[in-house]
Parts: structure tokens; sequence; C-alpha cells
């Protein structure tokens, strides 16, 4: 069998785009549309309503091939009369439209085959052709049969609804398991926390001990350390003063020796007389005799300075 598909491409904000769709009278079973729907189709419904050249107005859903597409099978109703069929789609869920509704139009030609004469040799395939429509329109009408309703739900309509309820009944079972999941993840990270407050609280307890414990000893060696440190510069500040008080009496000791020297040396050096021979003279001393000047230079007695 020989079919057409023709392309919509659907933009419930913009508009229709297509090439002019053309389908012959009374052509049943022959054509589908293939809708390209811009925006994404979810859980809604693709409807297409039909009014027809001699006003007789139907719906029918298109079947969602992905979020973007959808087929929908050219009804028999739509095409039983010559003229321009006027199309509508829009997405529905739940007999609420979610969209705007965007406009395209199907011409139906005439069927130029019930004006022609057949020739008795070729009645045998026009029968079969016959034929073939009247199955066309049977399978059709099984189709639409078992397209089903909503209200009450039955064929693939309600098998859809009841598709629909179960997804529904899973996502309500899952975000109750999900509820149960945190509520368990929490009381767990909750024991957790406790918990390793808990050993934290050990952990602190045993380090303040220790801290305590190190304290204590270090404080004992540092006063022990103290101790001798005391003691030791106590014996180094003894012998220290002992070593300054030797020092210092040998210190007064050459001094008072050097003021004596030095008394002496200053005494010899002021005398200044006339020579006695009688004397005992120092070096230092000064004399005169006869006239002239002497300083002696070793101690002597009854040496006359020109000897």
């Amino acid at each position: 069998m020989i079919t057409k598909n023709y392309n919509v491409h659907v933009d419930f904000n913009g508009g229709v785009q297509y090439t002019p769709i053309t389908f012959v009278q009374n052509d049943f079973g022959t054509g589908s549309l293939t809708y390209d729907i811009e925006q994404a189709i979810g859980d809604a419904r693709v409807v297409t309503t039909f009014r027809t050249p001699n006003d007789v107005s139907f719906a029918i859903q298109a079947t969602k091939i992905d979020e973007h597409t959808a087929v929908l099978n050219m009804p028999a109703t739509a095409l039983t009369s010559q003229g321009v069929v006027d199309c509508q789609i829009a997405l529905y869920e739940d007999g609420v439209r979610l969209t705007n509704i965007v406009s395209y139009e199907i011409t139906v030609q005439a069927d130029l085959s019930g004006e022609a004469t057949v020739d008795p040799e070729e009645y045998t395939i026009v029968q079969q052709l016959l034929a073939e429509i009247d199955g066309f329109q049977e399978a059709e009408a099984l189709r639409v049969l078992n397209e089903g309703a909503e209200d009450p739900p039955s064929g693939r309509v309600g098998a859809e609804l009841a598709r629909e309820a179960a997804e529904d009944a899973r996502g309500v079972a899952y975000l109750a398991a999900e509820g149960d999941r945190n509520t368990a993840y929490e009381t767990a990270e909750g024991l957790r926390d406790t918990a390793y407050g808990a050993q934290e609280d050990v952990r602190d307890g045993q380090y303040a001990t220790a801290e305590g414990l190190r304290d204590t000893a270090y404080g004992a060696q540092e006063d022990v350390r103290d101790g001798q440190y005391s003691t030791a510069e106590g014996l180094r500040d003894t012998a220290y003063d002992t070593a300054e008080g030797v020092r210092d009496g040998q210190y007064a000791a050459a001094e008072g020796l050097r003021d004596t020297a030095y008394d002496t040396a200053e005494t010899a050096r002021n005398l200044f007389e006339n020579y006695s021979n009688v004397k005992q003279y120092v070096v230092g001393n000064k004399v005169t005799y006869y006239g002239s000047s002497y300083v002696c230079v070793k101690s002597s007695l009854g040496n006359t300075p020109i000897t």
C-alpha cells in the first residue's frame, strides 16, 4: 500500500509551518501527519480538532513518539467531503488546554474514479480496490474502538489513564520512600554526631589530664633546676668574693709598697743641702759642694761628690 506522510512543524507560540497537505476524498488509511512540536509534550495529550467542509467537527488524539514528536493517522471522517478541512492543534492534560491553539488546513480533492468508465477487463481490479477501501474503513473503525475513551476508561485511552495513575502512585511512593530515607539519614547523622561529640569529650579530658601531668612534671624539673642554679650561683658568688678579697688584699699591699717607695723616692728627691761627709746619702739626694750641685746616684757615706 502506498501511504502519504506530511510533516507539520508546530510552535504553539509562533504558528504552524508545513507544505500544502492534500488527500483524495474517501482515501482512507493511506495518509498520516507527523507533528514536529517545538515545546516539550511531557505528560500532555496532543489533540487535533477537525472541521470538514460539511461542518462536521471532531477531535482525535495523536500518538506520542518522543518529547517533541507525535503521529496522527488521518481519520476517515476528515476525508468524506471534498474541500478544505480546518485543523487546530493544542496540548491538553486532564481536560485542560495547556497551550495556544494553532491552525492549519488540509485540502480534500474529489475522487475522480467514481466518474470514470471502467473497462470490463479492469473491473476485477476496481472491485479489489473497493474491497481494500472497505477493509480500511473497518480497520479505522476498529482502531477508533480500540482507542477507547476517558469516561468510562476503555481501550488505549483507558490504558494510558491507568498508566498515568500508576505513574502518579509510583511518584507518591517514591516521595514517601525518599522522605523515609531522608529521615533515616538524618537520624543516623544525629547519632553519629552524638557519638563523635562523646569521643571528642573523652579525648579532650584525656588531653587535659596529660597536659596537667606534663605541666606538673615540668614544674618539678624547673624547681630542681632552679635549686641547682641557685646553689651553683651561691658557690660562684662565694668563690668570686673570695678571689676578689684576695685580689683586693694583694692590690692594697702592692699599692702600699708602691706608695712607700714613692714617698721614699719623693723624700730623697726633695733633699738639697750642703754636702756632709758624715751623712748617709741615697739615690736622688742633691747636694752642693764648693759651689757645684750634685745628684746621688748610689747610696753612700763619706764619698765626696767629686770622687
